[in-house]
């Protein structure tokens, strides 16, 4: 599924036109991914939450930057064995994902 936006955040690796706080949740985000295939579930979550409080203080807590993190934390708690915490962040993720749709379909409106 291709949602503009989305499909930025599937290349989130830095570049050289990233401003340093973008690079640093890129960073983050890319390392937890790193970490968690290399079973080191803890320091994946601890840079996934990283990630996710650099972002937010860059550019609040509703992007669709924040729904790839979540679901990234949600295929953590997954493959850990805490499908409810999966869940949960699933569900935040779906809602930051339909916030998202409805500003931008206001932005079309407007």
């Amino acid at each position: 599924m291709n949602v503009g936006p989305l499909s930025k955040i599937l290349n989130s690796k830095p570049n050289r036109d990233d401003t340093s706080r973008t690079q640093a949740w890129k960073i983050l985000f890319e390392s937890g991914k790193l970490a968690q295939a290399e079973k080191k579930y803890e320091q994946a979550a601890q840079l996934y939450e990283r990630a996710h409080a650099v972002y937010s203080a860059k550019a609040g807590d509703k992007g669709i930057v924040t729904a790839e993190i979540l679901m990234q934390q949600a295929a953590l708690m997954e493959e850990i064995g805490n499908p409810a915490a999966a869940r949960e962040m699933q569900s935040k993720a779906r809602q930051v994902i339909a916030e998202f749709a409805r500003t931008q379909d206001a932005e079309k409106e407007g």
